[in-house]
């Protein structure tokens, strides 16, 4: 029997950030005009590199996602409700996979043990100019028959960082 976590990984094998965002067919012609954040020449390297987790939950046998609220004593975007992740630093990433669990464990405490990677989004240059790649995960119980019902009790459980 599949599990859930594995039913995820299998809707999204084939993800194609061109033609999923748009729901476009296979043999459609992607231009910059219909689809600019993908195909912009951009230089990387003079742009902030960000990563976050979007994280599925569930409760009552629904998929939730979670969102965080930046603390309000932030210099950047303080008291903004969003998702949990940050900058790439070059002496703890080994890339931006990294860096969403890093910087997740840093402003909620969630453990990377808590999460199963189910895959990464398309990258894309960000309003305020980073470039931000998005990582969909499912957060699970430690052990268990099913550790991916009812992992809300997870989320009550979490301390955010005040200082993140």
């Amino acid at each position: 029997m599949i599990d859930l976590c594995d039913l995820l990984k299998l809707k999204f094998s084939n993800y194609n950030c061109k033609l999923n965002h748009l729901n476009l067919g296979n043999d459609a012609h992607m231009t910059l005009d219909n689809f600019p954040h993908c195909d912009l020449d951009i230089d990387l390297n003079r742009l902030k590199k960000c990563a976050i987790l979007i994280i599925l939950f569930r409760k009552n046998k629904e998929f939730n996602i979670l969102f965080t609220i930046r603390s309000s004593q932030l210099r950047t975007y303080p008291g903004e409700i969003c998702f949990p992740g940050g900058k790439f630093d070059s002496s703890l990433d080994r890339n931006l996979e990294d860096t969403a669990f890093r910087e997740t464990h840093e402003e909620i405490g969630l453990n990377r043990k808590n999460l199963d990677l189910i895959c990464q989004l398309c990258p894309f240059v960000s309003p305020v100019g980073h470039y931000l790649v998005p990582f969909i995960c499912l957060l699970k119980r430690e052990s268990g028959v099913n550790p991916y019902e009812e992992t809300f009790q997870i989320v009550n459980s979490l301390k955010p960082n005040p200082k993140e």
